[in-house]
């Protein structure tokens, strides 16, 4: 994938979580849909950024410049389409099993 698709897809989170995060607080907190992924996305964000401090924190700066070389590299690598697919698979399951989920909630 090339970087301009990644881009787009930071936009596309951007402002996902942008109009989440508007939803989640234009209403009392009573645990709705928009407050939940709110609180997903922010324990998300919460992760990722524990996980740089963590690998900072092991090895500095030089550790932090590896890891985000390797992530590079690995973003610039080809694709592998069985792989692709299977993650596809999985995560459709995963969204089709938390809708079933959310939909037994609300009964």
């Amino acid at each position: 994938m090339s970087r301009k698709w990644y881009w787009l897809a930071y936009v596309l989170l951007a402002w996902q979580f942008a109009k989440t995060t508007v939803s989640a607080f234009s209403v009392p907190w009573s645990w709705a849909l928009d407050q939940l992924l709110f609180v997903f996305f922010v324990l998300c964000g919460a992760i990722v950024l524990g996980f740089w401090a963590f690998t900072w924190q092991r090895g500095g700066t030089e550790a932090v410049k590896a890891r985000w070389a390797l992530r590079q590299q690995r973003m610039a690598a080809p694709l592998n389409k069985k792989a692709f697919h299977w993650s596809l698979v999985f995560w459709i399951a995963v969204a089709v099993v938390l809708v079933i989920i959310f939909n037994m909630m609300q009964r």
